[in-house]
């Protein structure tokens, strides 16, 4: 579950309150000390985008409507936040950005991300 793994979902999961299918990008990692990440975020929000707006998606979930959850441990760059806005405003799939705390697996401390819902 890394950004650099840009064709694969991290999570999905339906929100039982609105219906809509959440998949969520999980980014550990300091925006600032990594300038990959940036290029690597356009594939993988891309990718998501894709998908969400695919024959499989709706084969899958049906139609309910996507979000897209950028779970990050760091603040955005600017730059970061500007491409998330633009995917968002471009492709009308809202998405929000989420800061998390990650286990030492992920580079962080031992609290796990939390995603609303039940996964598929």
């Amino acid at each position: 579950m890394t950004l650099e793994d840009s064709h694969r979902l991290d999570v999905v999961a339906r929100n039982r309150e609105t219906g809509e299918i959440e998949l969520a990008i999980v980014a550990p990692g300091d925006w600032v000390a990594d300038g990959a990440m940036l290029d690597q975020l356009r594939d993988k929000l891309e990718a998501y985008v894709a998908f969400a707006t695919s024959q499989e998606f709706e084969d899958r979930y049906g139609v309910g409507p996507a979000r897209i959850e950028l779970v990050t441990d760091h603040d955005l760059t600017r730059e970061a936040a500007d491409l998330v806005s633009r995917v968002s405003s471009t492709s009308s799939i809202p998405i929000d950005v989420k800061r998390a705390s990650f286990p030492s697996v992920f580079g962080g401390p031992a609290n796990r991300p939390q995603v609303r819902g039940t996964l598929e």
